[in-house]
């Protein structure tokens, strides 16, 4: 079976889930959707979740929700951000990227140990 990113969030989201042994109706409460909706999220029949559900998710996994963060950008075929948890000062960055503004492989390493450090400090 080849690699589609439409899917591959609902599938990732499955195996977390039973590997947390919850059933579709525990997520679901917890999210406040129906077991129908996070079915059909899993099966790829719906988009993935928002980044505030997926951080609900990873909260009653035990998970770090980065990687499903990720995989709901690609099955989207973009990123949310929320606005107002990112500082003023970051806003022209992030417009910047969403304009499509490039940055060399050095400034990506960097900025990826940074957020890595950050992520360990948590």
């Amino acid at each position: 079976m080849t690699y589609d990113p439409r899917h591959a969030f609902g599938e990732r989201l499955r195996e977390l889930r039973k590997t947390a042994n919850k059933t579709l109706g525990e997520l679901a409460a917890i999210l406040g959707v129906s077991i129908v909706y996070v079915s059909d999220v899993e099966r790829g029949n719906r988009p993935p979740f928002r980044a505030e559900l997926i951080e609900k998710i990873a909260a009653s996994l035990g998970i770090d929700g980065t990687e499903l963060h990720k995989l709901a950008a690609e099955g989207r075929g973009a990123f949310e951000l929320r606005t107002d948890r990112i500082p003023e000062r970051a806003h022209e960055f992030m417009a910047g990227l969403a304009r499509g503004d490039q940055y060399p492989d050095e400034f990506w390493e960097t900025v990826t140990q940074l957020a890595e450090k950050q992520r360990q400090a948590k």
